[in-house]
């Protein structure tokens, strides 16, 4: 089972969180042992909630988790949880990776990236590489060719670049669940603001 618990284990799990109840956390330790279920633990920023992230009014919390049975985690033994990059809502989606055989990828077809358009320059790509002389099988290969080129050496892989700012958040709001600093919650608005043009 994995999502919004609204509670915490411990006060380890908490960043200037106002809303710390011993008794609520001992009623919510009791239930886990109970249920005989256990917490799967986690990699990625400490802290899945936060509010007021970009002033001093910050606060902040593990609220969100999974967890699981050891039937469960003895069937998934490799089986963990990553806390993901919060980008425009207060929780940190999670990330659950059941391990098993992974399959040798097959070749990505062709894909026309929309974002292309947003450079002038595709257009140069197109009226050099399409030719009336050729068949229109023949120019679809050859200009998929081409833009597949362009892509790498001009525009840059979308995807990595996502990639790279999603790390970056993610190290940024780790820092954060520590020690709120002006200057990273400036980057990490400026981030959340490149991802935004990236997707």
């Amino acid at each position: 089972m994995a999502g919004d618990f609204n509670l915490v284990l411990n006060r380890d799990e908490t960043g200037n969180y106002s809303s710390y109840s011993s008794h609520r956390i001992s009623d919510f330790v009791n239930w886990i042992q109970e249920e005989g279920i256990i917490d799967m633990g986690f990699s990625g920023p400490k802290l899945t909630w936060v509010k007021g992230g970009n002033n001093d009014a910050f606060k902040g919390a593990r609220l969100d988790r999974a967890m699981c049975n050891t039937d469960w985690r003895n069937r998934f033994p490799g089986a963990c949880v990553t806390h993901l990059a919060r980008i425009a809502y207060d929780h940190a989606p999670l990330l659950i990776h059941v391990e098993g055989e992974r399959q040798k990828p097959s070749p990505a077809p062709f894909i026309f990236q929309a974002a292309w358009l947003t450079r002038d320059d595709v257009h140069s790509v197109v009226e050099r590489t399409w030719r009336s002389d050729r068949s229109f099988l023949e120019n679809t290969q050859n200009l998929a060719s081409e833009l597949a080129t362009w892509n790498k050496e001009s525009f840059g892989n979308v995807f990595k670049r996502k990639r790279v700012l999603m790390n970056r958040l993610s190290g940024v709001q780790k820092t954060m669940a520590f020690k709120y600093h002006g200057g990273l919650a400036k980057l990490e608005l400026k981030l959340r603001e490149n991802l935004e043009d990236i997707l």
